[in-house]
């Protein structure tokens, strides 16, 4: 076998190779979490929830979102494998909006979080996406958060391309505010509020 022809032979198992890493890495994590798995900090687990920070984070910002989890159930936490903290702004993924940032980001179980600002609803907005997802989309599929959301969307308003965006927007939005502020949802969206309640069972009516 002649030099030329073995060294095709090694350019092909190369690419060959190479190709199998990329296909195995798409398939094991998401678009995102490869973008920081390899600039990842660990930094600790709550809750069952690994925490990652990545880039230079706005440490007092970090820690604001972080104080969060405290408020985040059992039935929350159980849904969401990991959250990465970043020190950027996250791109709006193109099925959403389509255009601009994102304080925060929900891939599967995984959930990322811009500590460029804050909010007190950022993680469990994101959590309860995750949530969402873990339990086959009842923000689509559910008929008792389906009337609510008919009936109350407007009441709350949210930005997205579809209605069926708009729909996961508000379950993740009104779901955050359920834990954070009840009472404000009940007022609001009553109908809603009562939806989650039923769910979560975090109140007595």
């Amino acid at each position: 076998m002649s030099e030329k022809v073995k060294n095709g032979i090694k350019l092909a198992v190369i690419i060959f190779v190479s190709a199998a890493v990329g296909l195995l890495l798409g398939y094991l994590v998401s678009d995102q979490e490869l973008r920081y798995m390899f600039s990842r900090e660990y930094r600790e687990t709550v809750k069952g929830i690994e925490i990652y920070t990545c880039g230079t984070i706005n440490e007092e910002n970090y820690m604001a979102h972080r104080s969060m989890l405290a408020y985040a159930p059992e039935e929350l936490a159980e849904c969401c494998d990991k959250i990465y903290f970043t020190g950027s702004e996250l791109p709006i993924p193109a099925n959403d909006t389509g255009f601009g940032q994102a304080l925060g980001i929900t891939q599967g179980r995984i959930v990322y979080v811009s500590t460029q600002t804050y909010g007190a609803d950022v993680v469990l907005h994101e959590m309860f996406h995750a949530y969402d997802h873990e339990h086959g989309m009842p923000s689509s599929n559910d008929g008792g958060f389906i009337t609510a959301f008919r009936e109350e969307n407007e009441r709350i308003r949210l930005a997205a391309a579809s209605e069926s965006l708009l729909a996961s927007e508000f379950y993740a939005e009104t779901g955050a505010m359920y834990i954070i502020s009840p009472f404000e949802l009940s007022i609001r969206a009553p109908r809603t509020y009562s939806y989650f309640n039923s769910v979560l069972g975090l109140y007595e009516d």
